[in-house]
């Protein structure tokens, strides 16, 4: 269904032509080639009727001949016409998506045959305004072969064309590309058909294909002077108008003599009647219209370019209409009816799951919540692109098809995952397939293992911010519901996901190595510097921080505690073991207590490889020992002890910046 705000905004077009068809024209992609007065008409007539999209292929500048339509204004002369464009397209209907491209030429486009069939794939309309036919022919000739509907007009003055080209088949007529109706010269009229079938017409009809024969001469003869002058007739001077309007005489003197030259050849043997009767039909040609309409084909006139302007707009809104109503109309199509054609047939849903986003993974509450697409099948809904215009898609309302029965089973709100899309658009396929747009969104229950965390991989029944999918299955089953012989289907889907990790590199683990770099520095500094005590204290409180930021995160009730807690935790109680060493040691080096002789003696081997060898010159001071009672006229005796406190503090020291360095490495692994 339409927001409140659509259908204020369309509310002229649904009583006009309908709920229905207004939806239709909401999921229509154009593509507009070359933005002129005349296509600013059809962009203006497409925008307000409610397309969804329309992408603005155009490289040239606004110039002053531009401002003959009131689609651009003075102070934009000199800029891109598609960007200049698109402010105004925007406040016409800022519901429609207006894409640009001006740093691209139709002939770049279309250079790589299969790069352009790619990228016309994605429109359901190609139009194409004031361009030389062999690049219409081109664009038309892939959007031929992909059914895509085209579009091809151009307006000269007073003088206009529309070329129409909407599918191999449609309505039983088949439609020639450009190409080849140009290259045949003649135009294929019914009244015409039946002139030289000698059947009796009016008056009215025979002036009627006179005019229109000679209007057709007067478009080929543009077309020709494009293609040899590389761009249609403009007059800036008055000798540039006769230089052009003679060229233009003689290239309509060459085609007609090209005519008459195809004419006598397929009417070799053919009575004087019939010859008389060509010969009347080369020269009213030359005479049908005004014999000065050579001055009358410059620039674009307002009032011309919206008359073919809503022409052909309206033409592509009617082709649009036409799928809508011949699936849920002319079909009869009911939305509580089987979605099978033979009733004893059993209804085949096939359920394919796209996920396309995580957008959380509660830890604290073992809560997976995801945005999918969901797509079903509904062979009901089937048609030949060919019969309607190269159509492959649709965009239909969630009331207006056949929904299964289908509920996730695991899931933390138990709502049916159908029902969470009563006002979103769904999106037919030729082939039947219906796909779920936007994304459903769905909660499911999934146990988390966080031994490994952040490294962690989880398994969860039922691109993205956080999670990566690596891996993912299907499994079908069938319970016995014990009522009678009653069975129920079950599909479930897992998927594996992993943890991005970046982001936790930086927060977690670079601090904690910062960290216990720190602690190393305070165990290799000397045992009298008071600084290693200060640095002890800051790595504690660092740890002890980084342990709550992450029991916060995690939840304290989460199944299994992460390597990286417990490696914090690890490290938190051999930080407070060295700063109850620190201590210790400052006051070990303080005290008066005597190593006995045989314990120095032990040790002496030590001091070569521990301590430095001018160890024994080291006197203690007041600074040493910080505001000690050590009595300034200390005996040589007490000097003895504190250099021997020292000694041992200093070995028990670098023994244990050896294991702490060890321990690091090995709680790690």
């Amino acid at each position: 269904m339409f927001t409140d705000e659509e259908a204020k905004v369309y509310d002229r077009q649904i009583r006009l032509w309908g709920v229905n068809a207004q939806q239709k024209i909401r999921a229509t992609d154009v593509f507009l080639v070359c933005l002129d007065g005349l296509a600013s008409e059809v962009v203006k007539n497409l925008v307000l009727a409610g397309i969804n999209s329309i992408t603005i292929l155009d490289d040239q500048p606004v110039s002053q001949f531009d401002m003959l339509n009131n689609i651009f204004s003075q102070n934009q002369i000199g800029m891109n016409r598609a960007e200049a464009c698109q402010k105004a397209v925007n406040q016409l209907n800022p519901m429609v998506k207006v894409n640009i491209m001006k740093d691209q030429t139709l002939s770049t486009l279309l250079s790589d045959e299969m790069e352009a069939k790619n990228f016309l794939k994605s429109f359901n309309v190609v139009i194409l305004v004031n361009n030389g036919l062999d690049m219409a022919s081109k664009l038309n000739e892939f959007c031929h072969q992909l059914c895509i509907p085209f579009f091809f007009t151009c307006s000269w003055g007073y003088l206009s064309m529309t070329f129409i080209d909407i599918g191999k088949q449609y309505n039983g007529i088949d439609f020639v590309p450009i190409g080849d109706a140009f290259e045949k010269k003649t135009i294929s009229l019914k009244n015409s058909r039946r002139r030289r079938q000698g059947e009796n017409i009016s008056k009215r009809e025979m002036i009627k294909i006179e005019n229109l024969k000679s209007l057709f001469l007067s478009i080929l003869t543009i077309f020709r002077y494009h293609k040899k002058m590389g761009e249609f007739p403009n007059v800036l001077t008055e000798s540039d108008q006769q230089q052009i309007e003679n060229q233009l005489k003689t290239i309509e003197q060459e085609i007609l003599d090209e005519l008459n030259q195809q004419n006598d050849d397929d009417n070799d043997g053919d009575d004087k009647q019939q010859q008389q009767q060509q010969q009347r039909w080369t020269s009213t040609t030359t005479t049908t219209m005004n014999y000065n309409w050579t001055k009358k084909i410059y620039g674009q006139f307002s009032f011309i370019s919206s008359i073919v302007g809503g022409f052909l707009s309206q033409e592509v809104i009617h082709h649009i209409v036409e799928l809508r109503k011949e699936l849920f109309k002319n079909r009869g199509y009911d939305i509580m009816a089987r979605p099978v054609k033979n009733y004893t047939h059993p209804v085949n849903v096939s359920i394919y799951l796209d996920i396309n986003y995580i957008k959380n993974l509660d830890i604290q509450t073992n809560m997976l919540e995801t945005e999918g697409w969901l797509r079903l099948i509904d062979e009901n809904l089937k048609w030949k692109r060919s019969e309607y215009g190269g159509i492959e898609d649709i965009r239909v309302h969630v009331d207006e098809v056949f929904r299964p029965d289908i509920t996730i089973i695991n899931s933390a709100d138990s709502e049916n995952i159908i029902r969470s899309t009563t006002h979103s658009d769904l999106i037919l396929w030729f082939s039947g397939d219906i796909f779920w747009m936007p994304a459903l969104s769905m909660k499911t229950i999934c146990e988390i293992d966080l031994t490994e965390w952040p490294f962690d991989q989880q398994t969860c029944l039922f691109q993205n911010s956080e999670w990566d999918i690596i891996d993912s299955s299907c499994e079908y089953m069938v319970h016995d519901t014990n009522e009678g012989g009653q069975f129920f289907p079950e599909v479930v889907f897992s998927i594996n996901i992993h943890r991005k990790t970046s982001i936790y590199r930086y927060v977690v683990y670079f601090p904690i190595i910062s960290v216990l770099f720190l602690n190393l520095m305070a165990l290799f500094l000397d045992v009298r510097n008071p600084l290693r005590f200060h640095l002890s204290i800051l790595c504690f409180i660092t740890l002890l921080l980084i342990a709550l930021f992450l029991g916060n995160k995690l939840g304290f009730g989460s199944l299994g505690i992460p390597k990286v807690i417990k490696y914090i935790g690890q490290m938190i109680i051999l930080t407070t073991f060295t700063l109850l060493w620190f201590a210790f040691s400052l006051n070990f080096i303080r005290s008066t207590f005597e190593i006995p002789a045989f314990v120095m003696r032990s040790i002496e081997p030590l001091q070569h490889y521990l301590i430095s060898k001018d160890i024994e010159s080291v006197q203690l001071t007041n600074n040493d020992l910080e505001n000690g009672q050590t009595n300034q006229t200390s005996t040589k005796s007490r000097s003895n002890i504190s250099q021997s406190n020292l000694i041992i503090v200093q070995i028990v020291d670098k023994i244990l910046f050896v294991l702490f360095f060890i321990l690091i490495i090995a709680l790690h692994n």
